[in-house]
């Protein structure tokens, strides 16, 4: 009898961590389309740019505004998004921030341009960050002066 209630709870302990392994979930990639594009010679980030923690082959211009150039790209691990900021003609002046949990938005303090700004998934709403003071400069890309 004490053998097969040994068994009974093996069966049980197996089953019970078959269940949780299956219920932990694996972030899944935010949607961004500009990542989706192939990519072009624009998309080439300068040379001073460190890419060590994103995938240097997924970087895609995303958008130009004022002297400043706003790349995002895919972290060289896990699933989320990066955003690189450049400073035109202004040597080797640039910041990046990364999000990799696989949340839809990435909020980070901007290089000399203002003060803040938002990257949303393709799917993400984004009216609360634009009623804190965010406004668009591309379908990803929202900042706050």
């Amino acid at each position: 009898m004490p053998v097969r209630n040994a068994v009974w709870w093996t069966v049980v302990v197996c089953l019970a961590a078959l269940t949780l392994a299956s219920c932990t979930t694996v972030p899944q990639q935010p949607a961004l389309a500009v990542l989706d594009r192939p990519a072009t010679n624009d998309d080439a980030v300068p040379a001073f740019v460190d890419l060590s923690d994103m995938a240097a082959d997924s970087v895609r211009l995303a958008a130009e505004d004022g002297d400043f150039r706003f790349y995002l790209a895919r972290p060289a691990k896990d699933a989320g998004f990066c955003l690189i900021q450049v400073a035109d003609g202004d040597g080797d002046r640039w910041g990046s921030a990364c999000k990799s949990d696989g949340g839809p938005v990435l909020t980070a303090n901007l290089l000399g341009y203002g003060s803040d700004a938002a990257v949303v998934a393709d799917d993400a709403d984004a009216e609360d960050l634009m009623a804190q003071g965010y406004e668009p400069v591309q379908g990803n890309i929202l900042l706050r002066h």
